[in-house]
């Protein structure tokens, strides 16, 4: 019986050493991802279009972000909304409208087979881009998408806002889908990639933890 024991308490030990290194807990990746994302609440970045010299100036602007875990820690929720501007003025005419989007985006961790980072324009006619967080679901699997957007006049619509705004019923459901993390210049020389080293290492292992479909590919 005592070697018995001895034997359990040399796999407890050795369990535990494999766990400590091993990294970060659910719990602890998940408060590092809440805290990370916490700072992009209101993000927003102004600039001028590039090919047009006349008053042209976009804005774009992200609020209502926030992020929740099921109960296995597994399923991230993401909420935001996007304020997209256009101001277009000279001398014989004013254009103005915005492009509101709220989003909803439900990813299984457990069924994601990569994770990067992008970057895309945000308008054709501007230098604004956007760093976003990607996730690739593995083959025959999808992530959840509920989107409404709605195009302003802000001469005639100035009074309405997100609160006109419902998520639909259902959501389309999408082999990827991304979030925003950043917004820049192309004329900023931003590494986004280094930037946002960090939460892409935290949503890998998280998605490590939650059992994760090979081929794993971590950067």
């Amino acid at each position: 019986m005592k070697k018995i024991f001895t034997i359990f308490l040399v796999a407890i030990i050795s369990v535990t050493a494999h766990a400590q290194k091993s990294g970060p807990t659910k719990e602890q990746t998940i408060d590092f991802i809440k805290d990370y994302l916490k700072d992009f609440n209101s993000g927003e970045y102004n600039g001028k279009a590039n090919t047009y010299p006349v008053s042209e100036i976009l804005q774009n602007r992200v609020d209502n972000y926030s992020i929740d875990f099921s109960l296995d820690k597994c399923k991230p929720t993401v909420h935001y909304n996007t304020t997209f501007s256009y101001d277009y003025k000279n001398d014989t005419s004013v254009r103005m409208y915005k492009i509101l989007t709220k989003n909803k985006i439900i990813i299984d961790l457990k069924k994601i087979e990569e994770i990067f980072i992008a970057s895309n324009y945000l308008n054709a006619r501007s230098d604004m881009m956007d760093a976003n967080l990607t996730f690739v679901a593995a083959t025959g699997e999808s992530s959840q998408h509920f989107l409404t957007e709605m195009t302003l006049s802000q001469q005639k619509d100035t009074e309405k806002d997100y609160n006109d705004m419902k998520l639909p019923e259902t959501s389309s459901l999408k082999k990827n889908v991304s979030f925003p993390l950043s917004f820049y210049s192309t004329s900023d020389n931003v590494d986004y990639k280094s930037q946002h080293k960090k939460i892409l290492q935290a949503f890998n292992h998280l998605r490590k933890l939650c059992g994760a479909p090979e081929p794993i590919n971590f950067e």
